[in-house]
């Protein structure tokens, strides 16, 4: 298969870590191109410095030897749909010309993510406008897919990614957020993501998810219309007769 180009949109650093770090690591294991592109730095975080962040982030980083990780540099706390915003992102789309993309489900808590989901639905469509004038002049780029991951809501999934091989890589890379997933200063105002259930919550999801498909852990995603699905991968397809099943068919 020739290599595809894969952008993984995340509104902070860590959030394509936590979410969907082990399909990363998959990806990047059968020698595909992955960049992750954060929207913001982060500034608005209750825990770390701007500096620890971004050291968090560059350990990160190569825990999961990405080609390329780059920020969009949008306002944290006000990502929106605004016209400059879809034109930044629409930009950066055309430069990085990705064929597949991976962003921010619609229903979350928080509203960067929320907003995030929309902006990348509306660049994505504006990317490919060919009379739409980005800031470099660059001409239209069309996306093959969009695969939408969960953040803390759920959903039932259109499909999901075997992460066991890659779970080690994950945590790996999710301990690398130090300040946000592992605090030592537990005196200032409490958050989710430093709370000591959080990143057993993920844990205990890669486990649930898994266990649908007969295995030990895997990623949920969505996509907007149904998949086309190869012989090739109907065959290699095995399901585990003593897994179980969440949903009823």
């Amino acid at each position: 298969m020739p290599q595809k180009n894969v952008l993984v949109i995340a509104p902070h650093p860590d959030d394509a870590e936590i979410f969907m770090g082990g399909t990363i690591a998959y990806i990047k294991s059968t020698g595909h191109k992955v960049t992750i592109l954060d929207l913001t730095l982060g500034e608005l975080s209750t825990r770390g410095t701007l500096a620890q962040r971004n050291i968090e982030k560059t350990n990160a980083t190569e825990i999961l030897t990405l080609d390329q990780r780059i920020c969009a540099n949008l306002p944290d706390g006000a990502i929106s749909t605004n016209p400059n915003q879809i034109l930044t992102l629409a930009t950066i789309l055309r430069e990085q010309k990705p064929d597949l993309v991976f962003a921010p489900y619609l229903e979350n808590r928080h509203p960067d993510h929320l907003h995030a989901h929309h902006l990348v639905r509306e660049a994505l469509f504006m990317a490919n406008l060919k009379k739409y004038t980005d800031q470099k002049c660059q001409e239209p780029h069309s996306v093959n897919s969009i695969f939408w991951y969960m953040a803390r809501t759920e959903f039932r999934p259109s499909f999901l990614v075997d992460i066991t091989a890659f779970k080690e890589i994950k945590k790996r890379a999710i301990s690398a957020y130090g300040s946000q997933v592992n605090p030592v200063d537990t005196t200032t105002h409490d958050t989710l993501v430093g709370s000591t259930l959080s990143l057993h919550a993920i844990d205990a999801r890669d486990a649930y998810y898994g266990s649908m498909a007969g295995v030990k852990y895997a990623e949920p995603f969505y996509h907007d219309a149904p998949l086309i699905l190869s012989s090739k991968s109907i065959f290699a397809t095995v399901q585990n007769t003593n897994s179980r099943f969440i949903y009823p068919s």
